[in-house]
């Protein structure tokens, strides 16, 4: 899954630029689509918004990827170099997000910023 539209690594075209870990967009769909189905109490499933904070923890609580340990323990030490790369991460992921048509920035409010699914279940 290197290099593709449904990437999880990014290998490097040089020595400098190490390996990496990048979402591709079809992966990245396809998880926000399992993230925003909620299981309904009397069975079945329904579609739900999420802010994307929730959905950063969703990813991160469900696959253990990590794209923002501000909040997280491990990373309370950080320093500014990795601060700045978690907010970096953050910007990257909701512009990946406006890519494939799942994030769309209504106001500078948290609150109206959602994750809205594209199919209403």
């Amino acid at each position: 899954m290197k290099n593709s539209s449904s990437m999880l690594l990014a290998d490097s075209r040089s020595r400098r630029h190490p390996r990496r870990g990048a979402l591709g967009s079809k992966l990245l769909e396809t998880l926000v689509q399992l993230l925003v189905l909620k299981e309904k109490p009397t069975g079945g499933y329904e579609t739900r918004s999420l802010s994307i904070d929730e959905l950063i923890s969703e990813i991160r609580d469900r696959y253990g990827l990590i794209i923002n340990g501000v909040n997280e323990k491990r990373f309370v030490n950080a320093d500014v170099e990795m601060n700045e790369a978690f907010r970096k991460n953050v910007e990257a992921f909701k512009d990946k997000l406006r890519q494939i048509g799942f994030y769309t920035d209504m106001s500078d409010a948290c609150i109206l910023q959602k994750i809205r699914p594209r199919y209403k279940m």
